[in-house]
């Protein structure tokens, strides 16, 4: 597949300045008093992360008067919940959080580079998805347009981060163009691999199962579909971190492309 990259390459330089100033400022004790942080539930999927957060949110934030209202409803949710999973309910007093929002601000650098057992030597693309950081008025994690959570926390673990043109685009997979429009998801997809190849990268760092499975699985759509030979591996955050602490199988050779791909240790500073 020939890939265009043209003007989607492009990042909005004057959109990252308007939001630099205001939302980067914001420091990691500023953001843990954001939206109440006060539970622990820790979801993977970042869109099912906002929706479970949001849910909570909506049945926590009402007026008095629909208190009856919103108990019945919760009521009715935890039965359904129970019905259909076991044991699954909804608390509203609990803060729904990405795995890599704890990973990289609860936990965060310096502490998790104190924890681990050895470092990682190996460069990644960073992959942030797009729904980890958005809607920025709900989650108010980094700044959508330039963020540097995963960067700074998988520093800290020793791996190096490389940048590309195309490192903030979507993968291809959500929104359901997958579903709806393949053609359209293989282009993205090529687009985004091109770069990654092109940057030097070993490997995609990624926090989204969805986003890992587009990777992983849609590198071999390409390769026999569009007659790109694409062979670079997909990484989650849980994965990389386990790694760094001792875990020397982390599921990799489960991977599609590159099953025999290995994480190389490096020793601690």
């Amino acid at each position: 597949m020939k890939v265009d990259n043209g003007g989607m390459n492009r990042i909005s330089k004057k959109r990252v300045a308007r939001t630099q100033r205001s939302e980067k400022e914001l420091r990691l004790s500023d953001r843990r008093k954001l939206g109440g942080w006060s539970g622990r539930d820790e979801a993977t999927l970042s869109e099912m992360t906002r929706i479970l957060a949001k849910t909570c949110t909506s049945l926590k934030d009402v007026p008095d008067v629909r208190t009856e209202l919103v108990d019945g409803l919760k009521k009715e949710i935890n039965a359904r919940l129970d019905k259909e999973l076991g044991g699954y309910h909804i608390e509203t007093d609990k803060a729904v959080k990405h795995v890599a929002q704890v990973l990289g601000y609860d936990v965060g650098p310096s502490e998790i580079a104190e924890k681990i057992k050895r470092k990682v030597n190996i460069k990644l693309s960073v992959h942030y998805g797009c729904h980890f950081l958005r809607p920025f008025n709900e989650k108010q994690i980094d700044d959508p347009d330039k963020p540097s959570i995963l960067e700074d926390y998988i520093e800290a673990l020793g791996a190096e981060s490389v940048d590309h043109p195309r490192k903030y685009a979507c993968c291809g997979a959500g929104g359901g163009v997958l579903s709806g429009h393949a053609d359209a998801s293989m282009k993205m997809l090529a687009e985004k691999l091109q770069a990654v190849q092109d940057s030097g990268a070993d490997a995609i760092l990624n926090i989204c199962p969805f986003c890992h499975l587009q990777f992983d699985a849609g590198q071999q759509n390409l390769n026999k579909n569009h007659g790109t030979n694409f062979n670079i591996p997909s990484i989650n955050i849980a994965q990389l971190t386990a790694f760094c602490f001792g875990q020397d199988d982390v599921g990799l050779k489960y991977n599609i492309t590159a099953p025999d791909f290995k994480l190389e240790a490096a020793p601690l500073e």
